[in-house]
């Protein structure tokens, strides 16, 4: 179905609902907690930082204080709760409301962890893992179940950009870039840091650096230790974790296809990335 670009939004929903689809708006922010969430022992949650908000519709977001974080760890393996993930939490206090089979978010001993709750045939809580390689433990007095997942909304549905970009590459015989000196690299980064604020607008160096073959796509461990050996002392160093959520959308492909209407910052925040990439890159280019 085509709709044109100067048709109101009202008449967009009404073509959709006449062609069966159920359009919903996405009005309500949520806040996006980095750091992450273990799935497998737990652990502490890191930065908790709010630094951007995901837009639901209401139905999903339902009544209550709701958050979003990140999966680390492979325990809910199979209930399809993968690393990378991001679990739609709704905060509760009252333990109450949780039913055997859940997925809840618990505070253990001053830890974070996600697990599948069940009360067994004697009434007790336990914690479950669904990988058999983690085992059950029972909720004790020094534990609270603090968050009920609503949703996990997947991190890899589709193969990434620089996959199909270097099958295509070498399909076509395509060139590869010829990469910038070490001292280049080196200049420019130093150069780029007094405009770097926090640690996730790394991903915009990273980005010209990959584009330019600099980097491999998407090694970002190469690349936070490279930022880390020339910038020791920089207050907000890179996070592979933080760089791999950021890798989605049209961020996963070369700074010219970046689209404000898809990536995973907005606003001036996504003017902030794409102005750090295009510096990054006339640098590198000398």
């Amino acid at each position: 179905m085509e709709i044109k670009i100067e048709t109101d939004l009202k008449e967009v929903f009404r073509q959709l609902e006449a062609s069966g689809m159920n359009p919903r708006l996405c009005t309500i922010p949520v806040p996006y907690y980095s750091g992450g969430i273990h799935a497998g022992s737990p652990a502490m949650p890191g930065d908790v930082t709010v630094e951007e908000h995901m837009f639901m519709t209401g139905d999903v977001v339902m009544a209550g204080r709701t958050y979003i974080v990140e999966v680390v760890g492979d325990s809910m393996r199979d209930v399809d709760i993968m690393p990378g993930d991001q679990l739609l939490v709704r905060h509760i206090e009252d333990p109450s409301i949780v039913r055997d089979g859940d997925a809840v978010i618990a505070w253990v001993a001053g830890q974070n962890t996600v697990k599948a709750f069940m009360r067994d045939e004697q009434g007790k809580a336990w914690l479950v893992p669904r990988n058999p390689k983690y085992a059950p433990f029972p909720v004790t007095g020094d534990m609270c179940i603090t968050g009920l997942v609503l949703r996990c909304i997947k991190s890899n549905t589709s193969s990434t950009y620089a996959d199909l970009s270097r099958i295509l590459k070498k399909a076509q015989l395509v060139p590869e870039p010829t990469p910038p000196s070490e001292k280049t690299i080196a200049n420019a980064v130093r150069h780029i840091s007094d405009s770097v604020s926090n640690g996730r607008q790394w991903f915009a160096v990273y980005r010209a650096l990959a584009d330019a073959g600099a980097i491999r796509d998407n090694d970002f461990t190469t690349f936070a230790d490279l930022v880390a050996s020339l910038l020791p002392e920089h207050p907000c160093l890179p996070v592979v974790s933080e760089m791999r959520r950021m890798n989605v959308q049209s961020f996963r492909k070369p700074l010219h296809l970046w689209k404000p209407y898809d990536a995973p910052v907005s606003g001036s925040i996504f003017e902030k990335y794409a102005r750090l990439a295009q510096e990054m890159k006339e640098r590198l280019e000398g």
